[in-house]
């Protein structure tokens, strides 16, 4: 097992229960997917450089099929956009390039890298406001943190 002091410890060499056989990691560790590391900055590059190249290549993947701009959508919200929700919700992202790097994957991959043929604002609205229910990735954000916040003041959740 790997341990990895955080917060305020950070880079301490301090080990905790010397006779159990932890393996006791300084500046970074991967736990679920997701890298924990005792500098901020680095955290954020690490984590979404791994996942805005994983959604690049699934595009890349897909964009020499004959997809409809419907189709073009699902794949965005099903395959692409889930790479992002297991490091969007526990990761602060106050940095808007990250998400201006994924819209413009996405809508790259929409367009096949040309200009946009339907306004943004238009895209992301549902289909009886005369949208297409594209992600619009800001509100994507918001809603994962929102979650989160919902689940920690529900009372049922702890026992």
């Amino acid at each position: 097992m790997n341990l990895c002091w955080i917060g305020s410890n950070a880079g301490k060499y301090k080990r905790l229960c010397p006779e159990q056989p932890f393996k006791w990691i300084q500046n970074k560790i991967k736990t679920l997917g997701v890298w924990l590391l005792t500098n901020q900055e680095q955290k954020i590059k690490l984590n979404y450089e791994e996942k805005l190249e994983k959604i690049k290549n699934c595009l890349n993947n897909w964009k020499m099929r004959r997809l409809t701009l419907l189709g073009k959508i699902t794949v965005v919200k099903s395959l692409a956009a889930s790479q992002l929700v297991h490091i969007l919700a526990p990761l602060s992202t106050n940095q808007k390039a990250i998400e201006e790097i994924a819209k413009r994957l996405f809508y790259d991959f929409l367009w096949s890298g040309r200009f946009d043929k339907i306004k943004r604002n238009t895209m992301i609205r549902d289909y009886s406001e005369g949208g297409l229910k594209m992600l619009d990735i800001a509100s994507f954000n918001k809603a994962l943190k929102i979650v989160w916040i919902k689940k920690y003041l529900d009372k049922e959740n702890y026992s």
